[in-house]
């Protein structure tokens, strides 16, 4: 990940009291990030309202930092982006609920791609961001999650426009469009539109299913031509894929969602890979893999093998290099190739160094924290 969202921005308007509180209850116990801070813009008649609806919150048990900001004559989203001149948007609009680590999977889908400025989650709610656009009987916000996170390839799919009810906004591309739109009901379209001139893309990734029962869901393209639409739609392939699980009655409960360590090895065994076995069983709370180099002396890195787990006997997957890694590479292209693609295919959130033997130091240069674990002095020295 590239930052650290601490702020999550939200508003609260006539009519959308009764939904602030199990929005707010959802964001606060499934959001990844510790330390979270909630500002909420809502009109001055209502502030006190809302305070009232935070202190009902607080008082079952639910910690929550709140600040309660009165909402200029703009839109709430446009009022976020102005409070917080220098970091990423998160934003959310009452009535919206939320799936496990949500905010931290915004985040990764929308650093997934440089370009993207926008990125959204899928929801049943407004049709342009549904995963089963003529809606699903039934269908719960595990069950569309569970679905999301078993049949998504982890990309995003570029769209006209961003949802405005769940939203998070790169910094970088909004400095790129200087000016923020005039445009207050439509704001997010006219923003959106500002991406594209400016080369940026709103986009929604297919790994995050949420639901909204905020009644202006259902309006988030109202303001957008139909030939501006897309025909096919670019989540058809994943819809299909979804409606098949369903009609074979097939909902995956699949594994906790965690955060991804991913530990450079090679694979002689001994010391160091009881080592990462031993930590790996201690540290419950994270998913570890383990990317060893494949080879024999004189070209330990003939091929690179993807481990679900340090015990596991077979690899997820297998690369062979094209030019075998000698030792260790000062930079090798298409070990970076396919370091990136395990990055982000897989969520990876940091990395663990035990032996660069078979590798490249491309693999202490991924942006993510990463430590090097030192079980004998290679390559430092002899």
């Amino acid at each position: 990940m590239t930052r650290r969202i601490h702020t999550i921005y939200s508003c609260a308007r006539r009519g959308e009291l009764r939904l602030l509180g199990p929005t707010l209850i959802s964001a606060a116990r499934n959001a990844n990030g510790h330390g979270l801070s909630f500002v909420i813009f809502s009109e001055r008649s209502l502030r006190g309202a809302v305070s009232r609806v935070v202190d009902r919150i607080c008082s079952t048990g639910v910690n929550l930092k709140v600040s309660v900001l009165t909402l200029p004559r703009a839109s709430p989203l446009r009022a976020a982006i102005d409070h917080n001149a220098r970091g990423d948007i998160l934003f959310i609009r009452p009535g919206v609920e939320l799936p496990p680590a949500w905010d931290a999977r915004l985040q990764f889908a929308a650093y997934a791609n440089e370009r993207a400025a926008a990125v959204s989650p899928m929801l049943d709610a407004s049709a342009l961001f549904a995963l089963f656009p003529e809606g699903e009987k039934g269908m719960t916000l595990p069950g569309g999650n569970a679905l999301a996170l078993a049949l998504g390839e982890r990309r995003n799919y570029e769209l006209p426009v961003f949802y405005p009810g769940c939203v998070y906004i790169r910094r970088d591309a909004l400095r790129s469009i200087g000016a923020l739109p005039r445009e207050h009901d439509d704001f997010h379209i006219a923003l959106s539109r500002r991406f594209h001139a400016a080369g940026f893309t709103a986009a929604v990734c297919d790994h995050v299913y949420i639901t909204d029962r905020n009644p202006l869901a259902a309006n988030a393209v109202a303001g957008v031509p139909a030939r501006e639409l897309p025909h096919p739609h670019p989540l058809l392939h994943l819809r299909a894929v979804a409606q098949a699980a369903l009609r074979r009655n097939w909902i995956p409960s699949g594994r906790p969602l965690a955060p991804v360590v991913l530990h450079i090895s090679h694979s002689w065994g001994g010391g160091l890979e009881k080592w990462i076995a031993d930590f790996s069983r201690a540290d419950t709370a994270r998913r570890h893999l383990v990317l060893k180099s494949i080879g024999a002396p004189g070209e330990y890195g003939q091929a690179l093998g993807l481990f679900d787990h340090p015990g596991a006997k077979k690899p997820l997957h297998t690369w062979r290099l094209t030019y075998p890694i000698q030792a260790t590479a000062t930079s090798n292209l298409e070990y970076r190739v396919i370091l990136r693609q395990i990055v982000t295919d897989y969520g990876v959130d940091a990395v663990i160094v035990s032996s660069l033997i078979g590798h490249s130091l491309d693999a202490l240069e991924t942006g993510l924290p990463t430590v090097a674990v030192l079980h004998d002095y290679y390559p430092f020295c002899p």
